[in-house]
């Protein structure tokens, strides 16, 4: 029985790496060429910890204090989460080279739960933010902590991924011919450029 002879190419080709926007990967929503998700992004984050935080002291020490803080700070972490969501959703629409990656669209689902978790720890304390604490609050809180830890491992998969494309440019670069600086010719213990011997 004849074997059939499959043709299979020299190299695989990626069809993601080989789409035209994939290199086109700087932010679009921005002031001065500063990105507005990246300086937003953080208060969502450390307000959720604190929260978490300060369900925590009010289960240690049964102060009123630490009820009212935290039923703030799920409040406001919903709100900064609602800006960065927009400034993210943004980004990930209009950026070619970040919406054609799949870790983008991974760090965006996730951002969407974390922002509907929060939104449900915020509200589940309007009705009544001392009880709300024990046992579902802190719960709740700790679960968005746990969130907000793989949308940033999800977030530095993305970074990764960008600053592994600046490394390969600059790389590549550094092998063109024409980015090769000259060495200049200089004379035996003078340090000053002397003109390139003739013939070498």
């Amino acid at each position: 029985m004849a074997k059939k002879m499959i043709n299979e190419p020299d190299e695989l080709s990626d069809p993601i790496v080989e789409h035209p926007g994939y290199e086109e990967t700087e932010s679009l929503v921005g002031i001065w060429g500063h990105p507005l998700h990246a300086m937003s992004v953080a208060f969502p984050v450390a307000l959720t910890f604190c929260a978490f935080g300060a369900d925590f002291f009010y289960w240690w020490s049964g102060e009123l204090f630490w009820a009212r803080a935290a039923i703030w700070a799920a409040g406001t972490a919903f709100l900064f989460g609602l800006l960065a969501g927009a400034t993210g959703t943004a980004e990930l629409l209009l950026v070619p080279g970040i919406r054609i990656r799949a870790p983008a669209w991974t760090h965006f689902v996730i951002a969407v739960l974390l922002l509907s978790l929060l939104g449900t720890n915020w509200g589940y304390r309007l009705q009544g933010y001392e009880a709300a604490v024990l046992p579902y609050g802190i719960l709740l809180s700790g679960f968005n902590v746990l969130v907000v830890m793989g949308g940033n491992w999800s977030s530095i998969i993305v970074w990764a991924r960008r600053r592994a494309r600046g490394d390969r440019a600059a790389r590549a670069a550094i092998r063109a011919p024409e980015a090769r600086p000259v060495p200049a010719w200089r004379g035996p213990g003078t340090g000053r450029p002397i003109s390139r011997p003739s013939g070498r």
